[in-house]
């Protein structure tokens, strides 16, 4: 397969795995009346398909570095296990408080936010205006996850609402991403 082929079907999953990050974030919003444990369960499903894309663009993405591959592989690895611990924890120990479990997704989030604060400031290969996106997203996330682990005695549908609009800020940087991809290959 050649190496453009391979790149628009990488900008292709970026954009459908950023719609599924989306969709799950706004069943977080529309179903909040369900139980807050759900909630948390399909915040940890979002998490863990933000993990795979980041490990699918480490592996396959060839304009990367490989310093910049072996980051996205690590953090995406880090959701990926935050997002199964999370979901077995909450279903072997009921005496665990939500609390905890939303500290341990803030915490998957502000590495999320850090490493894409990095890469906006070092990705050079890549449009400004992408960059610039990837920062914004970056910061937010980062402000938002450190807001939240200091303000666990909130309303817990609260945080688990700043959580959702975390993810369709990443959802949205990884659709962008997807876009940058194909826009990198049209030129």
């Amino acid at each position: 397969m050649s190496t453009e082929k391979s790149q628009k079907r990488l900008g292709a999953i970026n954009i459908i795995f950023g719609v599924v990050i989306i969709i799950l974030a706004i069943i977080v919003w529309i179903f909040s009346d369900l139980a807050i444990l759900t909630l948390i369960t399909i915040i940890s499903f979002a998490l863990a398909i933000l993990g795979l894309a980041r490990i699918i663009n480490g592996g396959t993405d060839k304009e990367l570095s490989n310093w910049v591959k072996l980051m996205k592989v690590i953090t995406g690895t880090i959701f990926i296990i935050v997002a199964i611990v999370t979901i077995i924890l909450h279903l072997t120990d009921p005496t665990l408080t939500i609390e905890t479990l939303i500290l341990i997704l803030a915490s998957a989030l502000l590495i999320l936010g850090l490493a894409r604060f990095v890469r906006g400031l070092t990705a050079k290969e890549v449009p400004v205006w992408f960059r610039a996106i990837i920062i914004v997203v970056g910061a937010i996330t980062t402000a938002l996850s450190i807001w939240i682990m200091f303000s666990l005695t909130l309303e817990n549908l609260i945080l688990i609402y700043i959580l959702a609009i975390l993810l369709v800020l990443n959802g949205i940087a990884r659709i962008t991403l997807g876009l940058a991809i194909f826009k990198r290959f049209a030129e």
